[in-house]
This record gives structure tokens, C-alpha cells and sequence, in this order.
């Protein structure tokens, strides 16, 4: 008894338990889970975790997958017009971009960006709070903007917004996990 209690004091000192775990048997989904300490597998290292590990699921691949294409969208469209955009600049910036067709796409091509981003950024908040209503009402503006979007332009990108925002709709209702 004496040997088992020195190695607790010894795991004690030297490890820290992660943090998720707790005492066996409080709202574990795993059972029997042990721990290895250095060398030794010991019973009264047995430990559960409180809450499944964290892995890619399709909430956060989904939140991720839209924070990537707002941000794709802004940098796209910085490169994509930067004749325009320079123009513009070295015009004062100041109502230079009403003048033509080619300003007023530059322009709402990159400020649409924006705004898809925040919603990515929420969207990812959101799955981290488990709060899969939040991702499924994101998933249903994500549909409805794609879809206008693809019968305006059937040759646009949004086809991407559009499957990101579906997946977010079966996280939202609980179809994926």
C-alpha cells in the first residue's frame, strides 16, 4: 500500500492532470479510460474524461470552411483589382468608385468579403458554444444569398458559400454531428 501511495505522491508532483478530467464515473462518456504515467499503467491512475476530445467535427470545419471564404473573398478581390483599386487610391479614394462598372464590382466584390467573414468568425464562436441553433440560422442566410446569387450568376463562386452554408443547416438541426 505504501509503494501505491508514493507513486501517487510522485504523479502528483511531477504531472498535472489535462483538463477535462475528473474523478470516475461524473458525466464520463468513457469508461476505464487509464492514463499513462512515465513508465507504469497503474489502476490508480483511472481517470475519465468529462467530455468527449475535441476533434474535427463538421460545426467547426463548416465555421472554419466560411471564415476561409470571407477572407479568400478579401484577398482575392485585393489582387484581382488592384489596377482598380491603386487608380482609385491615387485619385483621392473619395467617391472614385461610382465612376464606371469595373470601380463599383472592385468595390462590392471586396466589401462583400467582410461581411462573410464576420459570419465565419460567429459562426466559429458559435460552434464552440455548441450552440447549433446560431450555426443553422447562419447556414439558412448563407443558403438563401447563395442560391439568389447562383440564379443571378449561375457561373459564380458562390456555389462554395452555398455548400458551406447546407452543412451548417444539417449541423444546425442536428443531422450532422
Amino acid at each position: 500500500m505504501t509503494d501505491i501511495m508514493s507513486l501517487i505522491d510522485n504523479m502528483s508532483i511531477h504531472y498535472t492532470i489535462p483538463q477535462g478530467i475528473d474523478e470516475l464515473g461524473l458525466n464520463c462518456h468513457h469508461l476505464d479510460h487509464t492514463m499513462e504515467y512515465g513508465d507504469a499503467w497503474h489502476p490508480a491512475a483511472r481517470l475519465t474524461l468529462k467530455d468527449t476530445p475535441m476533434g474535427i467535427t463538421w460545426k467547426h470545419a463548416a465555421a472554419s470552411a466560411l471564415l476561409a471564404l470571407g477572407l479568400l473573398h478579401i484577398l482575392f478581390g485585393l489582387a484581382r483589382f488592384h489596377p482598380t483599386l491603386s487608380a482609385a487610391w491615387h485619385e483621392g479614394l473619395a467617391n472614385r468608385f461610382g465612376t464606371d462598372d469595373g470601380r463599383r464590382l472592385a468595390f462590392w466584390f471586396i466589401a462583400f468579403g467582410a461581411p462573410l467573414t464576420l459570419c465565419g468568425h460567429l459562426a466559429l464562436r458559435a460552434a464552440a458554444a455548441n450552440d447549433l441553433a446560431t450555426l443553422g440560422l447562419i447556414g439558412l442566410y448563407g443558403c438563401a444569398i447563395g442560391a439568389a446569387g447562383i440564379v443571378a450568376f449561375p457561373q459564380s463562386p458562390l456555389w462554395g458559400l452555398l455548400a458551406v452554408s447546407i452543412v451548417l443547416v444539417a449541423v444546425g438541426r442536428g443531422w450532422l454531428v
